[in-house]
């Protein structure tokens, strides 16, 4: 499993993913199956704390997976609309940001405290509700 993680988290290929497991394992206060060295092969063969059948199966699970390039983080709602964004649609967090900034802009006006000013503070909390309503946190 630790191959196989290192392998999809790093990009790597899978007999430097096994060597470096190997390595990892070795530096332990009592590693159990040392390895001679940590030169990447082609079969695993240096990865000793694996049996065959688990290089084999190592190799296999990441054959195909080579050439792919490790799945991209999507953070830009977090970026844009502050953390914990990422987790609602892009549609929700516009509409969201929409009515938040209409409340603001009802709340300034109401502050104002000229013409209909209680109309806009009453928009401003009806405004401000839907937004909590989108995002709760």
């Amino acid at each position: 499993i630790c191959a196989l993680l290192l392998a999809k988290l790093y990009a790597l290929p899978a007999a430097e993913a096994m060597a470096r497991v190997q390595l990892y394992h070795d530096v332990r206060q009592q590693p159990v199956f040392c390895a001679e060295g940590y030169q990447e092969t082609k079969d695993g063969a240096s990865c000793v704390i694996l049996f065959p059948s688990q290089r084999q199966q190592v190799l296999r699970l990441l054959r195909d997976s080579a050439a792919q390039a490790p799945p991209q983080l999507d953070r830009a709602c977090s970026a844009l609309y502050g953390p914990g964004a990422s987790k609602y649609s892009a549609e929700l967090m516009a509409s969201w940001q929409e009515k938040a900034k209409a409340g603001a802009d009802a709340l300034n006006k109401g502050q104002k405290k000229q013409g209909n000013y209680e109309e806009e503070l009453q928009k401003a909390v009806q405004l401000f509700w839907a937004a909590a309503k989108l995002r709760p946190d």
